[in-house]
């Protein structure tokens, strides 16, 4: 996969099929970093989304599974429908370009407090996302 490959807009191709993401534990740090991925995936699944996450992808042996059709829609913009049984918090129309996971995790971090609406003059994280993608060089998003 080239560099152009990986991007949070949508230019990026995402193959035909998708197989399952299987994600096994490993070391401290990398089991927090999934546990934060797990909370953006959540997140983005609405009121049921930790129910979600719960029942179809954590596995009582500890790996993370999750399904093939699930990471298309995820990992792509909202041209993709999300498969059967899952919701959704929908991307804002003003960033439509933008794949879920991307604006899932802008979001879920302001909500969190981790973006404070000082620092940036805005209260609405899509703003803010439009800024940093304006002030840093396009690899930082690709």
């Amino acid at each position: 996969m080239s560099k152009s490959d990986l991007t949070v807009f949508d230019n990026a191709r995402v193959d035909d099929y998708v197989s399952d993401i299987v994600i096994y534990p490993s070391s401290w740090y990398y089991n927090a970093c999934v546990q934060g991925f797990l909370e953006v995936l959540a997140w983005g699944m609405g009121e049921d989304g930790d129910r979600l996450i719960e029942e179809h992808i954590l596995q009582s042996d500890g790996r993370v599974i999750i399904p093939g059709d699930l990471a298309e829609a995820i990992f792509s913009t909202d041209n993709v429908l999300m498969p059967d049984g899952y919701n959704e918090r929908p991307v804002p129309s003003e960033l439509k370009k933008m794949k879920r996971i991307a604006w899932w995790w802008a979001a879920a971090g302001y909500e969190a407090g981790f973006m404070r609406k000082n620092d940036r003059g805005s209260d609405k994280p899509f703003l803010l996302f439009q800024h940093w993608s304006n002030s840093y060089p396009y690899h930082f998003f690709s």
